[in-house]
């Protein structure tokens, strides 16, 4: 009787030994496995609707100029994730602006086409959901931008006519953007080929332009944008 019994482990230990995993094997084939599967998920190309608030202060004195709450704009960026949670966007960006001096039927009309290059930082993961802190900055140029006057409302005509620069006090052609950018996101996966993102960011406009004596260089705004995997 002890002899079967003896034989028994005996057999059950070689099983076991048999279909063991080594733990070092295991963890390095873990490893492998996350390094795959985020190789295959680590690009993604991201289309966005951009609400952007231009405030009409400047050197902190009205300049007689509203604007309204939002002004509508888009971008469409290309997404890279890299090791250590770090993400790489650059893309287009276009952003149009208006603000109007009612009581002389004058108004500012801008648009601003750049390329944004932003590095994003995950945190506080889930499986369903992040947050991200977004730093970089956007590199571009005016397009269209224009001082426009209204026909006296007494006028038969009553429309807009563009100003000539000769009268535009301090116009000049310089037309580049640099921008400062930080924005903090909301992400939520939806599917596992994409995933909505809304974005709180502020911009700081660097460089000076005939623009600023009425609109200030400090921007904020809201982005909604759908990140599709590639």
């Amino acid at each position: 009787m002890k002899l079967y019994f003896f034989q028994f482990i005996f057999i059950v230990l070689i099983v076991k030994s048999t279909f063991a995993i080594n733990p070092s094997t295991y963890i390095i084939d873990t490893f492998q496995n996350i390094e795959v599967e985020n190789h295959i998920k680590k690009r993604y190309i991201s289309v966005g609707l951009v609400m952007a608030h231009f405030s009409t202060k400047y050197n902190n004195q009205e300049s007689g100029y509203g604007t309204s709450l939002f002004n509508l704009g888009g971008e469409s960026l290309i997404n890279l994730s890299l090791r250590r949670k770090l993400e790489l966007s650059t893309g287009l960006y276009y952003q149009y602006g208006k603000a109007e001096y009612s009581f002389v039927n004058e108004r500012l009309i801008f648009g601003e086409l750049s390329l944004p290059f932003i590095v994003s930082v995950p945190f506080a993961v889930s499986e369903k959901k992040s947050f991200l802190l977004s730093p970089g900055f956007y590199l571009g140029s005016y397009i269209n931008e224009m001082k426009q006057i209204k026909d006296d409302k007494l006028s038969t005509n009553n429309s807009w006519h563009e100003l000539p620069t000769e009268y535009i006090d301090g116009y000049t052609s310089e037309k580049l953007i640099f921008d400062f950018y930080i924005g903090l996101g909301y992400r939520e996966f939806n599917s596992k080929n994409g995933f909505f993102q809304f974005n709180l960011f502020t911009k700081y406009r660097l460089n000076k332009h005939w623009l600023n004596q009425d609109i200030s260089k400090l921007i904020f705004g809201i982005k909604i944008n759908y990140l599709l995997k590639f």
